[in-house]
């Protein structure tokens, strides 16, 4: 399978998953392991524990796989979320007569409820602030912002991981 076959339909017409971020992590992730195992193999992980007195090094490594582990999670979610909003669009792209809000969730005639995610859950937004707006422009500024904000969720902590790993490597 080919990497452009992740984003390409398949000859049912359904779409396949895109996994593309969650394989570029476990590329790095395997690299990463593969290096730890030479280093450990040739006793340089013994060596700098040995060496560093102040155990900043075993520290930075334990912030790296705990940041690591927190990107996977991460990627797991975005790979999700991107699988759901594929869905919803195959269903929206079907054409609809109209459409319900049943239970808090948006529910399209003929095709049933939208799947569960921040994308189907911004069109149910849409479609509630239209419904009570009536013919009026819909003003989608602060829906937009809102599902920006749910978007980028905890990737903050990966910044912040990265620039405490990096200070403490300096520190060292």
């Amino acid at each position: 399978m080919s990497a452009i076959a992740l984003f390409e339909e398949n000859p049912g017409g359904v779409a396949t998953a895109d996994r593309a971020p969650l394989l570029r992590w476990m590329i790095f992730t395997g690299a990463t392991i593969f290096a730890a195992v030479l280093l450990w193999r040739y006793g340089l992980f013994r060596l700098m524990v040995v060496s560093d007195r102040t155990y900043i090094s075993s520290i930075v490594a334990v912030l790296y796989v705990a940041a690591s582990l927190h990107c996977l999670w991460r990627t797991i979610a975005i790979s999700r979320e991107g699988d759901a909003a594929r869905r919803a669009a195959r269903m929206l792209g079907k054409g609809a007569a109209g459409f319900a809000i049943v239970d808090g969730a948006l529910t399209i005639d003929g095709q049933g409820a939208l799947p569960a995610g921040l994308i189907a859950n911004h069109i149910r937004d849409l479609a509630l602030k239209a419904a009570t707006q009536g013919a009026r422009r819909l003003d989608q500024t602060l829906l937009l912002r809102s599902l920006a904000d749910r978007l980028r969720g905890s990737n903050g902590f990966g910044g912040f991981a990265s620039d405490t790993l990096m200070k403490l490597g300096l520190l060292g």
